[in-house]
Parts: C-alpha cells; sequence; structure tokens
C-alpha cells in the first residue's frame, strides 16, 4: 500500500512540474518578456518529453497499482488519495486554462478539423490522470461493499458513481473519507 502512496504522490509533484515550462511561457507571453525561439522550443519539447516518457507511464502504474492494492488500502491511504485530490485542484484548473488555450489556436479554416481531436485527446488525458488518483477508492469501496463491511446506501452509489466525473471525484473523495472514518469510530467507540 506504501508503493500506492508514493507512486501517487510522486505522480502529483510531476503534474506539477510539467506544467512550469507552459506557464513559465505564459508569463512570458503575458508580459512580453522577449526570449529566444530556442529557449521556448526547448521549454516545449523538456516538457512534452517528460509528459510522455514519465507522467502519461507513470499514471498507468499508478492506476494499476490502486486496483491491484485498493482492497488492502487502509484509511491513511483513502485520506492521502483525499489530500491529493484536494491539492490538484489547481493543477486541473490550469490544465483546462491550456487545454482552451491550445484548443483556441485550432479556431481557424485550416486546422478546424483539429479542433475535436484535440478536445478527445484532452479529456482521455485529464480523465487518465484523475481515474488514477481514484483506483484505490473505488476498488476499496467495492471491496468493502462485497465484503459487507459497508452499508449499501444510496449516498456511498453516489461516491462510487461520483469517483468517474470531473470535479466530483475531489467530494466523492472526502465524503467517503469522512465515511470510514465514522465508521472506525464506531466500531473502535
Amino acid at each position: 500500500m506504501k508503493t500506492t502512496k508514493k507512486l501517487q504522490i510522486i505522480q502529483a509533484i510531476l503534474m506539477y512540474v510539467l506544467q512550469l515550462p507552459i506557464l513559465l511561457l505564459a508569463v512570458f507571453i503575458t508580459f512580453n518578456i522577449h526570449i529566444s525561439d530556442d529557449l521556448s522550443s526547448i521549454l516545449i519539447k523538456v516538457a512534452l518529453l517528460l509528459y510522455f516518457i514519465v507522467l502519461i507511464p507513470l499514471s498507468i502504474v499508478t492506476l494499476i497499482a490502486g486496483f491491484l492494492t485498493g482492497n488492502k488500502a487502509d484509511i491513511s491511504c483513502i485520506k492521502t488519495t483525499m489530500i491529493l485530490k484536494i491539492l490538484l485542484i489547481p493543477w486541473f484548473i490550469n490544465n483546462f486554462i491550456i487545454c482552451f488555450c491550445i484548443w483556441a489556436g485550432t479556431l481557424n479554416p485550416f486546422l478546424f478539423l483539429a479542433g475535436p481531436i484535440l478536445i478527445f485527446l484532452f479529456i482521455i488525458n485529464t480523465y487518465l490522470f484523475m481515474i488514477s488518483l481514484s483506483a484505490t477508492n473505488i476498488i476499496n469501496i467495492l471491496t468493502k461493499w462485497t465484503k459487507k463491511e459497508l452499508p449499501t446506501s444510496t449516498e456511498l452509489i453516489v461516491i462510487l458513481i461520483f469517483h468517474f466525473c470531473f470535479c466530483l471525484d475531489v467530494i466523492a473523495s472526502i465524503l467517503y473519507y469522512n465515511n470510514l472514518k465514522k465508521i472506525n469510530v464506531e466500531v473502535v467507540g
């Protein structure tokens, strides 16, 4: 379980680190700071290289680890997932802005057909990051539910469904953590 927590933390850190070159370029453009084309080209290449060689494979490994170890997750692992999801809210907002700006670049007659393809790729990409962090919670809910450790309720079903929806997954992780905490207090107390 510690491996999954470490993978999730490394993924969250890398997600922020890989946005830095793009945000740095945005700052340069916004404040009209002239940089050489070589520097901007290097920043973009480094970001893309790390993104495709490190972050995407790491997200897939985190997803697989979450599915394999989610049934053994304790409350501290669920808490880590909740904290990471809360801390990644600014990342997802920046991701949306960056994706929107890239998509807006396709609003000319020659690139117009690329727009829907880019939207599809952005959604798949962002969904991979979201689900890789939610995998532990999803498997944990399903395992505890099938073992009758969690009572069947509408709230539990809603929490499970929310884990698959953008933005609502943060609410779901908070609700699930609070439910587990409440159940642990009732069992101990």
